[in-house]
Protein backbone atom coordinates (compact mmCIF):
# COMPACT_ATOMS: atom_id res chain seq x y z
CA UNK A 1 0.00 0.00 0.00
CA UNK A 2 3.11 2.82 0.88
CA UNK A 3 4.47 1.48 -2.44
CA UNK A 4 1.03 2.48 -4.33
CA UNK A 5 0.87 5.92 -2.45
CA UNK A 6 4.28 6.63 -2.78
CA UNK A 7 4.16 5.83 -6.83
CA UNK A 8 0.84 8.08 -6.75
CA UNK A 9 3.47 10.89 -5.26
CA UNK A 10 6.25 10.05 -7.65
CA UNK A 11 4.26 10.13 -10.76
CA UNK A 12 1.87 13.14 -9.69
CA UNK A 13 1.97 15.49 -12.31
CA UNK A 14 1.58 12.85 -14.81
CA UNK A 15 -1.58 11.42 -13.28
CA UNK A 16 -2.98 15.04 -13.21
CA UNK A 17 -2.33 15.51 -16.69
CA UNK A 18 -3.52 12.31 -17.80
CA UNK A 19 -7.03 13.22 -15.51
CA UNK A 20 -7.24 16.64 -16.92
CA UNK A 21 -6.76 15.02 -20.52
CA UNK A 22 -9.03 12.62 -20.04
CA UNK A 23 -11.76 14.81 -18.42
CA UNK A 24 -11.41 17.16 -21.68
CA UNK A 25 -11.83 14.49 -23.90
CA UNK A 26 -14.92 13.18 -22.20
CA UNK A 27 -16.44 16.54 -21.94
CA UNK A 28 -15.77 17.27 -25.38
CA UNK A 29 -17.42 13.98 -26.42
CA UNK A 30 -20.08 14.41 -24.27
CA UNK A 31 -21.80 16.77 -26.86
CA UNK A 32 -22.80 14.09 -28.91
CA UNK A 33 -25.16 12.69 -26.57
CA UNK A 34 -28.53 13.20 -26.67
CA UNK A 35 -31.92 12.52 -24.91
CA UNK A 36 -34.03 9.97 -26.40
CA UNK A 37 -37.47 10.83 -25.20
CA UNK A 38 -39.01 7.81 -27.70
CA UNK A 39 -41.06 5.90 -25.50
CA UNK A 40 -41.47 3.74 -27.98
CA UNK A 41 -37.78 2.26 -28.49
CA UNK A 42 -37.34 1.50 -25.06
CA UNK A 43 -40.69 -0.91 -25.07
CA UNK A 44 -38.83 -4.72 -25.09
CA UNK A 45 -38.99 -6.15 -29.13
CA UNK A 46 -39.43 -9.67 -27.60
CA UNK A 47 -42.36 -8.98 -25.96
CA UNK A 48 -45.59 -9.74 -28.11
CA UNK A 49 -47.51 -6.77 -27.20
CA UNK A 50 -44.93 -4.17 -27.77
CA UNK A 51 -43.71 -5.61 -31.23
CA UNK A 52 -47.15 -5.44 -32.66
CA UNK A 53 -47.94 -2.20 -31.43
CA UNK A 54 -44.28 -1.26 -32.83
CA UNK A 55 -45.76 -2.85 -36.23
CA UNK A 56 -49.30 -1.12 -36.42
CA UNK A 57 -47.97 2.17 -35.58
CA UNK A 58 -45.31 1.87 -38.40
CA UNK A 59 -47.66 0.66 -41.08
CA UNK A 60 -50.66 2.52 -40.23
CA UNK A 61 -48.77 5.73 -39.29
CA UNK A 62 -50.06 6.05 -35.85
CA UNK A 63 -46.47 7.15 -34.35
CA UNK A 64 -45.83 9.72 -37.05
CA UNK A 65 -48.98 11.45 -36.08
CA UNK A 66 -49.47 14.70 -34.37
CA UNK A 67 -52.72 17.04 -33.38
CA UNK A 68 -52.92 20.83 -32.46
CA UNK A 69 -56.28 21.66 -30.99
CA UNK A 70 -57.36 24.95 -31.25
CA UNK A 71 -59.89 26.29 -28.93
CA UNK A 72 -62.14 29.45 -28.66
CA UNK A 73 -65.88 30.50 -28.10
CA UNK A 74 -66.53 29.50 -31.42
CA UNK A 75 -64.53 27.78 -34.26
CA UNK A 76 -67.20 29.49 -37.17
CA UNK A 77 -65.54 33.30 -36.54
CA UNK A 78 -63.94 34.93 -40.18
CA UNK A 79 -60.84 35.07 -37.77
CA UNK A 80 -60.63 31.97 -36.18
CA UNK A 81 -60.67 30.26 -39.55
CA UNK A 82 -57.99 32.43 -40.88
CA UNK A 83 -56.30 31.49 -37.97
CA UNK A 84 -56.61 27.73 -38.68
CA UNK A 85 -55.53 28.40 -42.24
CA UNK A 86 -52.33 30.03 -41.03
CA UNK A 87 -51.77 27.17 -38.47
CA UNK A 88 -52.41 24.48 -41.32
CA UNK A 89 -49.81 26.41 -43.70
CA UNK A 90 -47.38 26.56 -41.07
CA UNK A 91 -47.29 22.59 -40.82
CA UNK A 92 -47.62 22.67 -44.47
CA UNK A 93 -44.32 24.38 -45.10
CA UNK A 94 -42.19 22.45 -42.39
CA UNK A 95 -39.47 20.11 -43.21
CA UNK A 96 -40.25 16.69 -42.48
CA UNK A 97 -43.92 16.95 -41.99
CA UNK A 98 -45.68 14.43 -44.73
CA UNK A 99 -49.38 15.71 -44.25
CA UNK A 100 -51.70 18.00 -42.75
CA UNK A 101 -55.56 17.72 -41.96
CA UNK A 102 -57.70 20.81 -40.96
CA UNK A 103 -61.20 22.75 -41.46
CA UNK A 104 -59.59 24.52 -44.20
CA UNK A 105 -57.78 22.09 -46.57
CA UNK A 106 -60.08 18.82 -45.68
CA UNK A 107 -61.90 16.47 -48.76
CA UNK A 108 -65.30 16.77 -48.89
CA UNK A 109 -67.03 13.47 -50.23
CA UNK A 110 -70.61 13.86 -50.81
CA UNK A 111 -73.06 11.85 -53.50
CA UNK A 112 -74.50 13.53 -56.49
CA UNK A 113 -76.45 12.76 -59.57
CA UNK A 114 -73.40 11.44 -61.01
CA UNK A 115 -72.19 9.40 -58.28
CA UNK A 116 -69.84 10.44 -56.16
CA UNK A 117 -68.24 14.42 -55.54
CA UNK A 118 -64.99 15.01 -54.06
CA UNK A 119 -63.62 18.54 -53.38
CA UNK A 120 -62.81 20.48 -50.83
CA UNK A 121 -65.14 21.49 -47.72
CA UNK A 122 -63.39 24.78 -47.92
CA UNK A 123 -61.90 26.76 -50.61
CA UNK A 124 -58.16 27.55 -48.79
CA UNK A 125 -57.66 30.57 -51.50
CA UNK A 126 -61.38 32.06 -50.52
CA UNK A 127 -62.03 31.64 -46.77
CA UNK A 128 -65.67 32.20 -45.85
CA UNK A 129 -66.24 35.66 -44.72
CA UNK A 130 -69.82 36.76 -44.74
CA UNK A 131 -71.76 35.29 -41.61
CA UNK A 132 -73.88 33.73 -43.97
CA UNK A 133 -70.95 31.92 -45.05
CA UNK A 134 -69.91 30.97 -41.96
CA UNK A 135 -73.38 29.21 -40.94
CA UNK A 136 -73.84 27.66 -43.44
CA UNK A 137 -70.44 25.57 -43.11
CA UNK A 138 -71.42 25.11 -39.49
CA UNK A 139 -74.53 23.54 -40.61
CA UNK A 140 -73.22 21.33 -43.38
CA UNK A 141 -70.16 20.11 -40.83
CA UNK A 142 -72.55 19.55 -37.88
CA UNK A 143 -74.74 17.76 -40.74
CA UNK A 144 -71.44 15.44 -41.67
CA UNK A 145 -70.59 12.58 -38.85
CA UNK A 146 -66.85 12.96 -40.65
CA UNK A 147 -66.91 16.33 -39.32
CA UNK A 148 -68.85 16.33 -36.35
CA UNK A 149 -66.86 15.26 -32.81
CA UNK A 150 -63.61 14.51 -35.19
CA UNK A 151 -62.54 17.51 -36.73
CA UNK A 152 -64.90 20.39 -35.15
CA UNK A 153 -66.58 19.22 -31.29
CA UNK A 154 -69.79 18.53 -30.73
CA UNK A 155 -70.47 22.22 -29.16
CA UNK A 156 -68.56 24.05 -32.03
CA UNK A 157 -66.00 25.59 -29.62
CA UNK A 158 -62.86 23.30 -30.64
CA UNK A 159 -61.18 21.97 -34.02
CA UNK A 160 -58.23 19.53 -35.11
CA UNK A 161 -55.43 20.36 -37.05
CA UNK A 162 -53.92 16.71 -37.52
CA UNK A 163 -50.13 15.99 -39.07
CA UNK A 164 -48.12 13.04 -40.12
CA UNK A 165 -44.51 13.00 -40.01
CA UNK A 166 -42.15 11.61 -42.53
CA UNK A 167 -40.89 8.60 -41.86
CA UNK A 168 -37.19 7.99 -40.41
CA UNK A 169 -36.95 11.81 -39.63
CA UNK A 170 -35.85 13.03 -35.87
CA UNK A 171 -39.54 12.83 -34.50
CA UNK A 172 -38.81 15.25 -31.50
CA UNK A 173 -37.23 17.50 -32.94
CA UNK A 174 -39.67 18.35 -35.70
CA UNK A 175 -42.43 18.46 -32.90
CA UNK A 176 -40.05 20.86 -31.11
CA UNK A 177 -39.66 22.87 -34.78
CA UNK A 178 -43.59 23.13 -34.69
CA UNK A 179 -44.52 23.82 -31.43
CA UNK A 180 -41.95 26.75 -31.59
CA UNK A 181 -43.59 27.88 -34.78
CA UNK A 182 -47.15 27.85 -33.63
CA UNK A 183 -46.24 29.73 -30.69
CA UNK A 184 -44.39 32.06 -32.42
CA UNK A 185 -47.36 32.94 -34.43
CA UNK A 186 -49.22 34.30 -31.01
CA UNK A 187 -52.71 33.34 -31.93
CA UNK A 188 -55.34 34.21 -28.88
CA UNK A 189 -56.99 30.87 -28.88
CA UNK A 190 -56.23 28.38 -26.86
CA UNK A 191 -53.71 25.70 -27.91
CA UNK A 192 -53.12 22.10 -26.83
CA UNK A 193 -50.60 19.86 -28.93
CA UNK A 194 -51.10 15.57 -28.79
CA UNK A 195 -49.59 12.73 -30.40
CA UNK A 196 -46.43 11.20 -30.10
CA UNK A 197 -43.53 13.17 -31.72
CA UNK A 198 -45.80 16.19 -29.27
CA UNK A 199 -44.95 13.99 -26.44
CA UNK A 200 -41.66 12.82 -27.35
CA UNK A 201 -40.95 16.85 -27.06
CA UNK A 202 -42.82 17.43 -23.78
CA UNK A 203 -40.86 14.37 -22.24
CA UNK A 204 -37.65 15.66 -23.59
CA UNK A 205 -38.14 18.99 -22.39
CA UNK A 206 -39.07 17.91 -18.84
CA UNK A 207 -35.98 15.45 -18.62
CA UNK A 208 -33.56 18.64 -19.33
CA UNK A 209 -35.22 20.76 -16.97
CA UNK A 210 -35.04 18.41 -14.57
CA UNK A 211 -31.35 17.89 -15.44
CA UNK A 212 -30.68 21.64 -14.78
CA UNK A 213 -32.54 21.94 -11.62
CA UNK A 214 -31.52 18.51 -9.90
CA UNK A 215 -27.76 18.44 -10.49
CA UNK A 216 -27.23 22.04 -8.72
CA UNK A 217 -29.18 20.84 -5.88
CA UNK A 218 -27.47 17.71 -5.53
CA UNK A 219 -24.33 19.27 -5.55
CA UNK A 220 -25.39 22.03 -3.16
CA UNK A 221 -26.87 19.11 -0.70
CA UNK A 222 -23.93 17.47 -0.66
CA UNK A 223 -21.38 20.50 -0.18
CA UNK A 224 -23.77 21.47 2.78
CA UNK A 225 -23.05 17.62 4.27
CA UNK A 226 -19.49 17.32 3.55
CA UNK A 227 -19.01 20.92 5.38
CA UNK A 228 -20.93 20.01 8.25
CA UNK A 229 -18.92 16.50 8.44
CA UNK A 230 -15.34 18.05 8.11
CA UNK A 231 -15.48 21.37 8.50
CA UNK A 232 -13.18 22.62 5.74
CA UNK A 233 -12.76 24.18 2.70
CA UNK A 234 -10.37 21.24 1.58
CA UNK A 235 -13.08 18.57 2.74
CA UNK A 236 -15.79 19.63 0.55
CA UNK A 237 -13.81 20.92 -2.55
CA UNK A 238 -12.28 17.12 -2.90
CA UNK A 239 -14.72 15.06 -3.00
CA UNK A 240 -17.05 17.20 -5.14
CA UNK A 241 -14.60 17.54 -7.61
CA UNK A 242 -13.85 13.54 -7.49
CA UNK A 243 -17.74 13.41 -8.29
CA UNK A 244 -17.66 15.81 -10.50
CA UNK A 245 -14.78 14.21 -12.36
CA UNK A 246 -17.04 11.25 -12.35
CA UNK A 247 -20.06 12.70 -13.93
CA UNK A 248 -18.27 14.06 -16.50
CA UNK A 249 -16.56 10.46 -17.22
CA UNK A 250 -19.33 8.66 -17.22
CA UNK A 251 -21.26 11.16 -19.70
CA UNK A 252 -18.40 10.86 -21.73
CA UNK A 253 -18.08 6.82 -21.48
CA UNK A 254 -21.90 6.72 -22.62
CA UNK A 255 -21.44 9.28 -25.69
CA UNK A 256 -17.96 7.16 -26.92
CA UNK A 257 -19.71 4.31 -26.52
Amino acid sequence: MNRFADGIVKFKWLIIIAVVGLTVFFSYQAKDLHINSDIISSLPDDDPAARLYKEIGTQFGGNDMGMIVLETDNVFKAEVIQHIKQITDSLKYTNGVSTVTSLTNILDIKSSEWGIEIGKLVDEYDLPVEQSQLDSLKNYVFSKEMYRGAVVSEDGTATAIMFTLLPDENKQAIAKKIKDKIEALDLPETMYFGGLPMMMNDINDLIVSDIVWLIPIVFLVIAIILLLSFKSFRGVLLPLLTAGLAVVWTIGIMAVT
